[in-house]
């Protein structure tokens, strides 16, 4: 079976759903990211190389119209950066609907 009809069918358009990806410029976060942005959700990704995910923001976009994407910092083997991102979030967003 297709995966893109399976994901239609069983999932469906997840438009103004916002996620959060950890590990987005990994192997199976960066699927995680397409997929989420092929079912129009808004993705935030929360990853320690920003650049590598400014990289692959750019690719994104330029290979396909894609949905609201945002990169920010987060180490979570720091509890300074667990906090900066929390607070982040906490300003920048009204919800968050999974992680």
């Amino acid at each position: 079976m297709d995966y893109k009809k399976w994901l239609n069918e069983n999932i469906g358009d997840l438009s103004g759903k916002i996620y959060i990806v950890t590990g987005a410029t990994g192997t199976l976060g960066t699927e995680i990211m397409r997929n989420l942005l092929y079912l129009n959700a808004s993705v935030i990704m929360a990853v320690r190389n920003i650049e590598k995910a400014h990289l692959l923001i750019a690719n994104f976009k330029k290979n396909s119209s894609t949905s609201f994407v945002r990169a920010y910092a987060l180490d979570l083997t720091s509890f300074s950066s667990i906090e900066t991102f929390c607070e982040e979030m906490i300003s920048e967003y009204t919800h968050i609907d999974a992680q």
